[in-house]
């Protein structure tokens, strides 16, 4: 089958990038063409001079049947739903095969980054072929995926030009209407120091709660592990795949990626932190007994830092290696590598917020009665507040920052916030309970996130309602997105739950007791989540 697609699709991509470097094509408009356009700027081969060869595996060439006369769709990575109708079900020829050619921005992407398709309603992969602008090699390399959701690329960089676009082709064979929602090249790279994908609260320092890899599609538990206490907190991932959770029976754990128990250290107070990994693998966390700590790897104290009063909040370490936490004594403090203070900055009130970081520029949140105002602030590393504004109630919501800047942080006001870098509130809005949750940032910008009323719901980057889930209790515990979009994320009811990303329920998972935890998502694709019953679950299908 593939012997009789490639040649087709080298003809049918050279025609398609033609209009697509034409000027004055406007990427957010579906184009509709009948040949290729006169004068296009050619920045790969004309289909007359390709090689007849592909660089797909195992993919020959026969005949030279190329068609130039071919429509062409072209769009914008995040133009919205694509809709892929394929004309038959027999052997795919170009005539039968729906397809569309997308740009995407690659402006900082980590080389190692892979292509990810977010599907409504996804073709098999047998059924998909991507071929990817290969400017160094000046031709279209043909892939394809062994899964719909996602494309692992070696070196990505080699797929953009000088001003860091990537073309990507996509084509769909097969009998069954495919729905695209967009395509997206995320950034392993992004958010600082910290060794492993998850290596922190919200994966990374701009808190975005969003992987480059694809959850499980269903609710199967390959494992789980009992503590003794309840596991509230948002587990980090290491680089070797150990995860570290804490508990309310006084414990920081380390289990090994298939469940087996590796250490634990014993703290005076529950552990409601989530750990930041630093790059030598020290793990930094809180616990209510007031201390923020540092532990080896081996699960033996480094240090302990002591502050006035309960620490929640889960700590940020900054690109220089400072370890920054807020705690209920009122205080932002800023720890040095070494354990030592390099500044506290009081704000009078609660720190629950975890401090999320972009640009250089710290931001948290507040709450409590200490006469100084619920606020959310804006810091700069050396302790110079850069601007804050003052809500309506408490901020224990941690803030995420999306790529151009915006600022969302959740408020018991019952408001979503959204800030530009200056402080300038760029919109708000109001849901039908307290937000504490931190609100995950699509690919597309879109904001999801829990509340007090039994809601999980989504707006657009624009602050617009686009849908809601009702649960059965509230929802505290922080979405996770995988690279398809789905989100999993936990509620008071017991229940930890995979939505997509058009708000339908995919799985559920009934733990029996609140699921405060905020989810993270593995390199291998495993949903890890704890609950208010002991247990630290890990979601996914078993390994072979």
């Amino acid at each position: 089958m593939k012997n009789r697609t490639t040649p087709f699709l080298l003809a049918a991509v050279a025609g398609l990038l033609l209009s697509a470097c034409t000027a004055g094509n406007n990427l957010g408009e579906s184009q509709a063409v009948s040949e290729p356009l006169a004068g296009a700027q050619i920045l790969l081969p004309e289909p007359g001079s390709l090689p007849r060869s592909s660089s797909a595996s195992g993919a020959g060439v026969q005949g030279d049947a190329y068609s130039l006369i071919l429509p062409s769709n072209l769009v914008s990575a995040d133009a919205g739903t694509g809709i892929f109708t394929p004309a038959g079900s027999g052997q795919p020829e170009l005539t039968t095969m729906a397809y569309a050619v997308y740009e995407l921005d690659l402006t900082g992407i980590s080389p190692q980054s892979p292509v990810s398709f977010i599907w409504e309603s996804s073709p098999q992969a047998s059924e998909m072929w991507v071929a990817l602008s290969n400017w160094q090699s000046n031709r279209w390399d043909f892939l394809q995926p062994t899964d719909p959701a996602q494309l692992p690329v070696s070196q990505i960089s080699q797929y953009s030009d000088a001003g860091n676009r990537m073309f990507v082709a996509l084509f769909v064979a097969g009998s069954s209407q495919a729905v695209l929602s967009g395509i997206a090249v995320p950034d392993l790279g992004e958010g600082g120091p910290g060794p492993g994908d998850w290596f922190m609260f919200g994966r990374n320092l701009k808190h975005q709660r969003r992987s480059p890899f694809t959850g499980p599609v269903d609710n199967n538990v390959r494992w789980s592990y009992e503590a003794d206490g309840p596991c509230i907190n948002s587990p980090s991932i290491a680089e070797d795949g150990t995860l570290y959770f804490g508990s309310y029976d006084f414990s920081v754990y380390a289990v090994n990626p298939d469940g087996t128990f590796k250490w634990s250290f014993p703290t005076e107070g529950e552990v409601e932190s989530s750990a930041a990994i630093a790059t030598d693998g020290t793990i930094y966390i809180g616990s209510y007994d007031g201390s923020i700590y540092a532990l080896n790897p081996n699960g033996t104290k480094k240090w302990e830092f002591i502050t006035g009063a309960e620490v929640t909040a889960s700590p940020a370490i900054g690109t220089d290696g400072t370890i920054y936490c807020g705690s209920w004594d009122g205080t932002l403090y800023a720890i040095n590598p070494d354990g030592t203070s390099k500044w506290t900055y009081f704000t009078g009130n609660d720190v629950s917020s975890s401090v999320a970081i972009a640009d250089g520029v710290l931001y948290f949140g507040t709450e409590g009665g200490g006469g100084f105002g619920d606020s959310f602030y804006a810091l700069d590393q050396d302790m110079n507040k850069l601007w804050s504004y003052e809500t309506g109630d408490a901020v224990v919501s941690s803030p995420s920052i999306a790529e151009d800047g915006t600022i969302y942080v959740g408020c018991a006001d019952h408001k979503l916030y959204a800030f530009k870098p200056d402080g300038s509130l760029k919109w708000s809005y109001t849901s039908g309970g307290e937000i504490v949750s931190t609100p995950a940032i699509g690919s597309d910008g879109s904001l999801y996130f829990g509340s007090s009323d039994m809601k999980i719901q989504a707006v657009d980057k624009d602050g617009s309602f686009l849908w809601s889930y009702d649960t059965a209790a509230a929802v505290t515990s922080s979405a996770a997105l995988d690279a398809a979009g789905v989100l999993y994320i936990g509620c008071f009811d017991g229940f930890v739950r995979a939505l997509s990303p058009a708000g339908s329920l995919v799985w559920e998972y009934d733990t029996g007791d609140p699921v405060v935890s905020s989810p993270s998502i593995g390199p291998d694709g495993a949903v890890y989540a704890g609950s208010a019953n002991n247990m630290f679950y890990c979601f996914g299908t078993p390994f072979i």
